[in-house]
């Protein structure tokens, strides 16, 4: 007999969710692995036809589907979703239940209070530490892609002229942290990526971890570029620093 999992939440900030379904929606959905290693998901109408195109499942539920049953035995209550997610867990026969560490606590204590023992686990797919080579192709797709990003970025600073008090000008007009970090993501949304948070930060910003950068930039001074954007299609990320300078690198 299988140990059962589950998981709520969305896919796309859930990576255990996303590795176990491959199938990316920002709404929460339910996976449930049974006690014989069946792998379920539950979605919504909305997402249902999507999910049976997509999604890597043994079998795939509507909500509305497992509600009808639901209210079946009672028809004079409503049900939220944790009531049927307890309801769609007694179908499956299970009591216990291994979850990520980050399963949610209201559903988690409304769980136990019905007698489903929950395990949190704080590594919940150990394998996803190894990578097959399917997905060492994406991430290195997405290292590939989050490069031409930086190339953009690098290549307007470089092509930039050096104004009055060292001011970076662009076309005649001051080069900034957001116009570079406009120009990168321009470039990253051509090839396929989501960008997320770029760091374009100059002088003293690019002393401040995780600043992202605003205002004008400056010749001979360094600026920091951060680039770390997701691939729309696989999910894979990229990941780049760089620093530069355009003109003379102070001491």
């Amino acid at each position: 007999m299988d140990e059962a999992r589950l998981i709520y939440a969305d896919s796309e900030s859930s990576a255990d969710l996303f590795y176990a379904t491959r199938f990316f929606t920002p709404d929460p959905f339910l996976y449930v692995r049974d006690l014989q290693g069946q792998n379920h998901i539950v979605v919504t109408s909305l997402e249902i036809d999507r999910a049976r195109r997509t999604a890597q499942a043994d079998t795939i539920h509507n909500w509305n589907d497992i509600k009808n049953r639901w209210q079946i035995q009672k028809p004079e209550q409503t049900a939220d979703t944790n009531t049927l997610i307890l309801f769609f867990l007694q179908e499956l026969g299970i009591q216990q239940v291994k979850t990520p560490h980050d399963f949610p606590v209201l559903t988690a204590d409304q769980l136990r209070k019905a007698g489903v023992e929950i395990l949190p686990e704080e590594i919940f797919w150990p394998q996803r530490a190894i990578k097959t080579p399917e997905e060492i192709l994406h991430i290195e797709a997405a290292l590939t892609v989050t490069g031409l990003g930086m190339e953009a970025g690098i290549s307007m600073i470089q092509n930039a002229t050096i104004g009055q008090n060292g001011l970076l000008m662009h076309e005649g007009h001051p080069l900034t942290s957001e116009r570079v970090r406009g120009e990168i993501h321009a470039r990253l949304v051509r090839e396929g990526a989501s960008p997320h948070h770029t760091i374009v930060a100059g002088g003293p910003q690019g002393a401040d971890p995780h600043e992202q950068g605003e205002g004008p930039l400056y010749a001979h001074t360094p600026i920091i570029l951060d680039i770390f954007p997701r691939m729309e299609k696989t999910g894979y990320w990229g990941d780049m620093t760089r620093t530069l300078c355009r003109g003379e690198a102070p001491q």
